[in-house]
C-alpha cells in the first residue's frame, strides 16, 4: 500500500543471500530466483528454487516509488522466516510502503 492505496505493478524479486569470501576470494553475489509485479490489488505470489551447499537465506526485494520524488525508487528487503522455507506459503501482512525506509 502507498498512503492506504493498493500499489499495482510494484516489482517484487525473490533473492537468496550469499555472503561470499571477502578476504579469501571473490564475493559471491546474491542469487536471483525470480520476480513478479503486484496486481491491481497490490497482491503478489512468488516462488523460486536454488541449490546451495549450506542453509539458504531467501528474502524478497520490493522496488517501488511510493513517497518519493519523481522517478526516484526505494528498495525494501524483507527476510523470509525459516519456518516458511520448503513448507507452506508465507502470508505476509499488508505493508505500508510510505512509512518504510
Amino acid at each position: 500500500y502507498c498512503e492506504d492505496k493498493a500499489m499495482k505493478d510494484v516489482q517484487v524479486e525473490l533473492m537468496e543471500r550469499d555472503v561470499g569470501e571477502l578476504f579469501a576470494g571473490p564475493v559471491d553475489p546474491d542469487d536471483y530466483l525470480g520476480h513478479v509485479h503486484s496486481n491491481a490489488h497490490g497482491n503478489f505470489t512468488i516462488s523460486g528454487e536454488t541449490e546451495e551447499f549450506t542453509k539458504i537465506e531467501p528474502y524478497i526485494r520490493i522496488t517501488h516509488n511510493c513517497a518519493t520524488e519523481s522517478k526516484c525508487v526505494r528498495i525494501l528487503e524483507i527476510d523470509i522466516p525459516d519456518s516458511y522455507i520448503n513448507t507452506k506459503p508465507w502470508l505476509m501482512e499488508p505493508l505500508e510502503l510510505s512509512s518504510t525506509r
